[in-house]
């Protein structure tokens, strides 16, 4: 998989797709914590199973946090800073929560991030 980035030759298309990827490997690894015991029984490798929820939950952070750092560079006009900050806070906010079920809050955190981001775009827009 890593060949289709060393395939971008734009510099920003190529910072962009690896927020993302950072991104999509947080919540897959934040997700994988609904699993964890099962994953263990089973032996599937996931970083909750093998390293446990605490790791499983700093591992994301520190990729989200990648990824925003990735996107703030990417729009340098405040919008990339402001999901950055929006997406580490969301992430903090679950792992000092620690729900039981995370999936469905993980996914619902981005819908809020995309919607606060929309929000922001749109009041910077008025007159």
């Amino acid at each position: 998989p890593w060949a289709v980035f060393a395939a971008i030759e734009d510099p920003v298309v190529a910072l962009v797709a690896t927020a993302i990827a950072l991104r999509i490997a947080a919540d897959a690894i934040w997700c994988d914590l609904d699993d964890a015991a099962s994953d263990r029984r089973f032996g599937t490798a996931s970083i909750p199973a093998r390293l446990g929820p605490s790791a499983a939950w700093a591992t994301g952070l520190v990729l989200t946090a990648l990824g925003g750092g990735l996107a703030a560079l990417v729009a340098p006009d405040g919008r990339g800073a402001a999901w950055a900050i929006a997406a580490v806070a969301g992430g903090a906010w679950l792992a000092v929560r620690r729900p039981p079920r995370v999936r469905d809050l993980v996914e619902l955190r981005l819908v809020v991030e995309v919607a606060g981001l929309a929000l922001l775009s749109a009041v910077a827009r008025l007159p």
